[in-house]
Protein backbone atom coordinates (compact mmCIF):
# COMPACT_ATOMS: atom_id res chain seq x y z
CA UNK A 1 0.00 0.00 0.00
CA UNK A 2 2.67 2.33 0.84
CA UNK A 3 4.77 1.79 -2.19
CA UNK A 4 1.66 2.33 -4.28
CA UNK A 5 0.69 5.97 -2.03
CA UNK A 6 4.30 6.66 -3.32
CA UNK A 7 4.01 5.89 -6.74
CA UNK A 8 0.76 7.73 -7.02
CA UNK A 9 2.00 10.64 -5.36
CA UNK A 10 5.44 11.43 -7.54
CA UNK A 11 3.04 10.18 -10.74
CA UNK A 12 0.74 12.94 -9.92
CA UNK A 13 2.64 15.45 -8.38
CA UNK A 14 5.12 15.92 -11.99
CA UNK A 15 2.36 17.64 -14.05
CA UNK A 16 1.23 19.80 -11.15
CA UNK A 17 5.16 21.23 -10.59
CA UNK A 18 4.61 22.94 -13.91
CA UNK A 19 0.83 24.25 -12.66
CA UNK A 20 2.26 25.33 -8.90
CA UNK A 21 1.91 29.02 -9.89
CA UNK A 22 -1.75 28.57 -10.55
CA UNK A 23 -2.27 26.54 -7.22
CA UNK A 24 -4.07 29.09 -4.15
CA UNK A 25 -4.58 28.62 -0.83
CA UNK A 26 -8.17 27.25 -1.15
CA UNK A 27 -6.70 24.40 -2.65
CA UNK A 28 -3.85 24.17 -0.62
CA UNK A 29 -5.45 23.87 2.46
CA UNK A 30 -7.86 21.44 0.96
CA UNK A 31 -4.75 19.33 -0.34
CA UNK A 32 -2.67 19.95 3.26
CA UNK A 33 -5.85 18.46 5.02
CA UNK A 34 -5.50 15.54 3.28
CA UNK A 35 -2.19 14.82 4.30
CA UNK A 36 -3.12 15.49 8.09
CA UNK A 37 -5.66 13.36 7.58
CA UNK A 38 -3.54 10.65 6.57
CA UNK A 39 -1.40 10.94 9.80
CA UNK A 40 -4.09 11.08 12.17
CA UNK A 41 -7.24 9.15 10.62
CA UNK A 42 -6.27 6.78 7.66
CA UNK A 43 -7.94 5.52 5.56
CA UNK A 44 -7.88 7.92 2.53
CA UNK A 45 -9.88 7.74 -0.68
CA UNK A 46 -8.14 7.97 -3.88
CA UNK A 47 -8.59 11.97 -4.62
CA UNK A 48 -7.42 12.49 -0.79
CA UNK A 49 -4.04 10.17 -1.03
CA UNK A 50 -2.79 12.46 -4.43
CA UNK A 51 -4.01 15.32 -2.58
CA UNK A 52 -1.71 14.36 0.49
CA UNK A 53 1.16 13.59 -1.97
CA UNK A 54 0.87 17.22 -3.13
CA UNK A 55 0.99 18.93 -0.26
CA UNK A 56 4.11 16.95 1.14
CA UNK A 57 5.73 17.47 -2.19
CA UNK A 58 4.61 21.19 -2.15
CA UNK A 59 5.75 22.02 1.38
CA UNK A 60 9.11 19.85 1.63
CA UNK A 61 10.03 22.37 -2.00
CA UNK A 62 9.25 25.45 0.44
CA UNK A 63 11.10 24.38 3.09
CA UNK A 64 14.38 23.01 1.26
CA UNK A 65 14.36 25.94 -0.59
CA UNK A 66 14.35 28.37 2.29
CA UNK A 67 17.10 26.51 3.56
CA UNK A 68 19.58 26.10 0.62
CA UNK A 69 19.07 29.89 -0.68
CA UNK A 70 17.29 32.09 1.79
CA UNK A 71 16.01 32.38 5.25
CA UNK A 72 12.32 33.73 4.86
CA UNK A 73 11.98 31.61 8.22
CA UNK A 74 13.60 30.22 10.57
CA UNK A 75 12.24 26.46 11.66
CA UNK A 76 13.71 24.21 13.85
CA UNK A 77 16.20 21.55 12.51
CA UNK A 78 14.21 18.79 14.19
CA UNK A 79 11.01 20.48 12.72
CA UNK A 80 8.96 18.10 10.52
CA UNK A 81 6.83 18.84 7.28
CA UNK A 82 3.88 17.33 9.21
CA UNK A 83 4.07 20.43 11.99
CA UNK A 84 4.62 22.28 8.99
CA UNK A 85 1.56 21.55 7.34
CA UNK A 86 -0.17 21.91 10.47
CA UNK A 87 0.84 25.46 10.87
CA UNK A 88 0.27 26.44 7.13
CA UNK A 89 -3.37 24.46 7.40
CA UNK A 90 -3.82 26.71 11.18
CA UNK A 91 -2.50 29.78 9.27
CA UNK A 92 -5.11 29.27 6.15
CA UNK A 93 -8.28 28.34 8.47
CA UNK A 94 -7.66 31.55 10.57
CA UNK A 95 -7.47 33.82 7.41
CA UNK A 96 -10.39 33.25 5.57
CA UNK A 97 -9.96 36.46 3.34
CA UNK A 98 -7.03 35.78 2.02
CA UNK A 99 -7.76 31.75 0.76
CA UNK A 100 -7.75 33.22 -3.04
CA UNK A 101 -3.78 34.38 -2.61
CA UNK A 102 -0.67 31.95 -4.40
CA UNK A 103 -0.15 28.97 -2.24
CA UNK A 104 3.40 30.06 -1.96
CA UNK A 105 2.76 33.41 -0.89
CA UNK A 106 0.44 31.91 1.90
CA UNK A 107 2.44 29.19 2.45
CA UNK A 108 5.56 31.56 3.61
CA UNK A 109 3.36 33.89 5.20
CA UNK A 110 2.49 31.26 7.29
CA UNK A 111 5.50 29.57 8.32
CA UNK A 112 7.33 33.41 8.49
CA UNK A 113 4.69 34.15 11.38
CA UNK A 114 5.31 30.64 13.25
CA UNK A 115 8.96 30.74 12.76
CA UNK A 116 9.93 34.28 12.89
CA UNK A 117 13.66 35.08 12.24
CA UNK A 118 15.46 36.38 15.43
Amino acid sequence: MKVVFLLVAIYCTIPCIAQTSDVDGNQLLERCSAYLKARDNPPLTAKEQIDAGFCLGYLSGITDSNAALKRDFCAPADATIEQFARVVVKWLRDNPAKLHLNAGDVSLTALRSAFPCK
